[in-house]
């Protein structure tokens, strides 16, 4: 879905924007002639080497529509 592509782009501006913070950050983004809303945690996976980075797709009533979670080194 068009959902999983806003997920797949947002992990693939952090993984371009490096250093990763940590932290929560929120935007939007057109994508299909649609304005999509995203949110994106930013934290240490277990074990302390990895990001682990939660993309979560919201609708226009921030209700969630995907979560898609990658992993990213440090």
């Amino acid at each position: 879905t068009l959902a999983l592509w806003v997920a797949d782009n947002r992990l693939a501006e952090l993984r371009l924007l490096r250093p990763v913070q940590p932290g929560t950050s929120r935007g939007t983004t057109t994508l299909g002639e649609r304005q999509w809303r995203w949110q994106s945690l930013v934290q240490l996976a277990p074990g302390g080497t990895l990001w682990r980075i939660d993309v979560v797709v919201l609708d226009q009533d921030d209700m969630p529509l995907l979560t898609h979670v990658g992993f990213m080194q440090r």
